[in-house]
This record gives C-alpha cells, structure tokens and sequence, in this order.
C-alpha cells in the first residue's frame, strides 16, 4: 500500500509536499475488498513491514530513509533504520508510530 505524499497545486502549477499527519494501524485486513473468490480468506491481511521517510519541506530537496521491520509478528517486532550506508536499531516500537 502506497500513501500519495505529493499534489499539484493547479493555481500555482507546481508540485507540493502533503504535510497532513496520517495514522496507520500496524496491522490491516482488506480481505473484504478481494473479488477474487480463489484466494484464501486470509488474503488480504497485511503487517506494515517497512516505512519511507523523506525528510525535508520541499518536493525537490531533501532526504530519504527507511524503517523496515526485522521479526515477524506484532508482538516481538524490532525495526531498524537504514539511512545511506547506516544500519542502526530503531529507537523504540514508539519511534516507528512517530512515521506510520
């Protein structure tokens, strides 16, 4: 799942940066959304695994980053940031919420 984080501003005909916060839940089911009668009810059940970060205000300057969960499950979840060529461990699952 993809979250748009940029919009075109028709008056001034440029590209801006969508600063509303957005809260994502760590876990999401959109089996009820699935038309395709062969898939198994458990289809459609996603874990937010990682998260990209852009840091900076503008469209066209700034940084990139990634929070990316190492364990499986929602109980012993460990995320690390991976920013260029560091790998560090994420602050706290609290650190995580901060970008979902």
């Amino acid at each position: 799942i993809h979250l748009k984080r940029f919009a075109f501003d028709v008056e001034s005909g440029k590209m801006s940066k969508v600063m509303t916060p957005v809260s994502i839940p760590r876990a999401v089911d959109l089996s009820q959304f699935n038309t395709d009668s062969s898939c198994e009810a458990t289809q459609g059940c996603y874990e937010l695994s990682s998260i990209v970060v852009h840091e900076g205000w503008r469209l066209d300057f700034g940084h990139y980053y990634l929070l990316a969960k190492q364990s499986e499950g929602l109980e012993s979840e460990r995320w690390v940031q991976l920013n260029d060529h560091l790998v560090s461990e994420a602050l706290s699952a609290e650190h995580v919420d901060l970008f979902a």
